[in-house]
């Protein structure tokens, strides 16, 4: 679900703990020093959003154009796969119990968004699914769609696309199994994984990718802890000064 604020506060410390990294230098060195493909683990929750929002607004409205999506997740899992670079999905299940209300409010959120990029008009009713009822806005179909092509692609990458279906929501299993395995790190955009006991974390957005060149930046918790944690004891070193100053500016206030 993330956590409020995090991402802010992490983005003011990025040049003191985020490292940007090339993918082609990584997967090549990583290849050489432990003869064989560097692995990432990635949140298929976020990994279908971030196909959703490259593939553009057409993409975003379910039902209108799929194909838009298929030809953008064809894009991605063709560059990882040249760069040589092994990934490892996990899809999202059902949602855990008492998550509802919050599940539903981000929905709304998304029907919001998607309003702006259809030029504020309202999002209408567009695809009837089998059983006569409208899917409005749900992702269900969606990730059906998404979920057999990846085990498609996966059935054909030598393996180096590895997807897991999870039966509530993937991002504890992500976390565990990252760690557990020493992978090089989690791709997704989740602010929970900035907290996790992970090697390292690569958010989605952090991605750049111009043809088959690939850069992000990877964070690793513990430097950013260190870096943090060196402004708290620089700031509660100032902070009796800080009081002092202004209880002299309150002081000259009054007297004037």
């Amino acid at each position: 679900m993330g956590v409020k604020g995090l991402d802010a506060l992490v983005r003011q410390q990025e040049g003191a703990w985020g490292t940007p990294i090339d993918f082609a230098r990584i997967s090549t060195e990583y290849k050489e020093q432990h003869g064989k493909n560097i692995t990432l683990v990635v949140d298929g929750g976020s990994f279908l959003h971030y196909a959703l929002k490259q593939a553009g607004p057409a993409s975003y409205i379910y039902g209108y154009n799929q194909q838009l999506l298929i030809d953008e997740l064809d894009r991605l899992c063709t560059i990882f796969q040249t760069l040589g670079i092994r990934i490892v999905i996990f899809l999202d299940g059902m949602s855990e119990p008492g998550k509802e209300a919050e599940l539903l409010q981000r929905e709304n959120r998304k029907r919001k968004m998607i309003e702006t990029l259809c030029d504020g008009g309202a999002v209408q009713d567009i695809f009837v699914n089998r059983t006569g009822e409208y899917e409005t806005m749900s992702l269900s179909l969606t990730k059906y769609l998404y979920a057999t092509f990846l085990n498609q692609r996966a059935a054909q990458s030598n393996g180096l696309i590895v997807v897991h279906q999870m039966e509530y929501e993937a991002d504890l299993e992500v976390a565990r199994f990252c760690s557990k395995e020493q992978h090089y790190a989690v791709l997704a955009n989740d602010t929970d994984y900035f907290i996790f006991d992970i090697p390292a974390y690569i958010p989605m957005s952090s991605l750049e990718i111009t043809n088959n060149n690939v850069t992000a930046v990877r964070y690793n918790k513990y430097d950013f802890s260190k870096s943090y944690s060196a402004q708290v004891e620089q700031l509660l070193h100032e902070y009796p000064h800080l009081i002092k100053r202004q209880l002299n500016h309150k002081v000259s206030t009054i007297s004037n």
